[in-house]
């Protein structure tokens, strides 16, 4: 008798199943017969397999054009794929990565060898030696393997309806993590103090499990522009404070940064710096819309700020954003048309040379006529906390 867990999920199998049709549709699109999807983020918007603890252990679905999908699970996993009805047939490895690999050519000599099999190559749930392997493996079952990492992440980049609810529910999580640290913010305060304090508000408002962690840094240690984790210091009067934080609700999150002033009125140079930096955001925020190009956006760029634009949604294993940013200039943007139904984060910054860095972060969902603003807290002046 297979075992039912009790797995909460945002949307239906026939929205899943609806999904890798699509992919299906762009396999076919781009001249490939199948596709390897290993990615944490894709099992899960494809298959509705949530594989939080499997980072690092091959697992993988072998998804043909014209066949059903095989599943190829680390034996201890296999009960997490049998929860889903659209996994095909699941073949278990327990040996080692070796056998990982043979497994996974095995299946596509049973699919009849797809002649140009697409792989996701380009994310962190499987290490370059595990890939290598696979990839030997399947050569020498003569397959033409290439790298189709952007197909999931390009499909799910537009949200549904059941996701854009997950979205705006997170969006409503990560207002109640930023209020419950200003509130922390008290003399004799310390920024791990912080950090406890919003995430236990997040998760009594629903909040689950979220990939983007409680950055908060505090004085000169800002210049490290939200790569710092928490820590023992102590806030001190007069300095600047920088949090960034995401929310996530059944996978779906959110990102927001707040920029806050600790028990003191601001200096001019102060309020100066802060509204360089929402400037850099709202002129970046005039010009969203659909059909705008995100190569295209201007006034984003500052000078040693944060300038960029990221997609959100499905958050796993280091990744919280879509695939990748949407850098304002070539690269990855270059074909990037916004759509409605596509929710970002915009960010600005601005540094004072070897004091503080000043960082605005707005989450937004692009609608039919613009977008809407996710959060609900006054980012217009600096907030003054403690």
């Amino acid at each position: 008798m297979q075992v039912k867990l009790d797995i909460e999920q945002p949307c239906g199998w026939d929205e899943h199943a609806a999904r890798i049709e699509s992919v299906r549709a762009q396999l076919l699109k781009k001249n490939l017969d199948a596709l390897l999807v290993t990615s944490l983020h894709s099992i899960y918007y494809l298959f509705g397999i949530d594989r939080l603890v499997s980072a690092g252990v091959f697992c993988g679905v072998l998804l043909c054009t014209d066949k059903p999908p095989v599943t190829i699970s680390y034996f201890e996993h296999g009960l997490i794929f049998e929860q889903s009805p659209l996994v095909g047939e699941i073949r278990l490895w327990e040996r080692d990565h070796g056998e990982a690999a043979e497994t996974v050519a095995q299946a596509y000599v049973d699919c009849g060898r797809p002649r140009r099999l697409g792989v996701e190559s380009s994310h962190s749930a499987v290490s370059p030696d595990i890939y290598l392997l696979v990839d030997a493996a399947l050569r020498k079952q003569g397959a033409e393997t290439v790298s189709a990492s952007e197909i999931v992440t390009r499909q799910r980049v537009v949200k549904s309806q059941s996701e854009a609810n997950c979205m705006r529910r997170a969006a409503e999580i990560l207002d109640v993590y930023y209020e419950a640290a200003f509130a922390a913010m008290t003399p004799g305060a310390r920024e791990c103090d912080v950090a406890a304090a919003a995430v236990a508000a997040s998760y009594r408002a629903g909040g689950d499990y979220c990939i983007h962690p409680p950055l908060i840094s505090s004085g000169v240690n800002t210049l490290f522009r939200t790569f710092h984790a928490p820590t023992r210091r102590h806030f001190r009067q007069g300095e600047v404070i920088v949090l960034e934080a995401g929310a996530a609700y059944q996978r779906y999150n959110i990102v927001a940064s707040h920029t806050v002033l600790f028990a003191a009125d601001a200096t001019p140079e102060q309020r100066l710096h802060y509204a360089a930096a929402r400037e850099q955001v709202n002129r970046a925020l005039e010009q969203l819309k659909p059909g705008v190009r995100t190569a295209d956006l201007v006034g984003v760029k500052g000078e040693r700020g944060a300038d960029m634009v990221y997609s959100t949604g499905i958050g796993f294993q280091d990744v919280w954003y879509e695939g990748f940013p949407l850098f304002p200039e070539g690269g990855n943007a270059d074909d990037w048309i916004l759509e409605p139904g596509t929710f970002l984060s915009v960010f600005g910054g601005v540094e004072k040379a070897g004091q503080y860095m000043m960082l605005c972060v707005d989450p937004v969902l692009i609608t039919a006529s613009g977008y809407e603003l996710l959060t609900k807290i006054e980012r217009s002046r600096l907030r003054v906390v403690g």
